[in-house]
């Protein structure tokens, strides 16, 4: 279990990286499909791959007897 705590917390570093598009600040071309810059395409991308890995990281990282013990007081 130690092994998956690890690999989640780098994916979370990788996507906090990924999450600054320092390559695409200069310029809007190409655009997407005619009209959409192309940063705003990556950031769309990012969000829909990062929503489903934050889910799945944060139930494995999430510590739930610190949520029962809430419950329990």
């Amino acid at each position: 279990m130690k092994i998956i705590k690890i690999i989640a917390i780098l994916t979370l570093c990788l996507f906090a990286f990924l999450q600054h598009d320092f390559w695409f600040w200069s310029t809007i071309h190409p655009l997407i499909f005619g009209w959409l810059p192309v940063g705003f395409f990556y950031q769309t991308i990012y969000t829909l791959m990062l929503s489903p890995m934050a889910f799945l990281v944060y139930r494995i990282l999430w510590d739930a007897e610190s949520d029962d013990r809430e419950l329990e007081n």
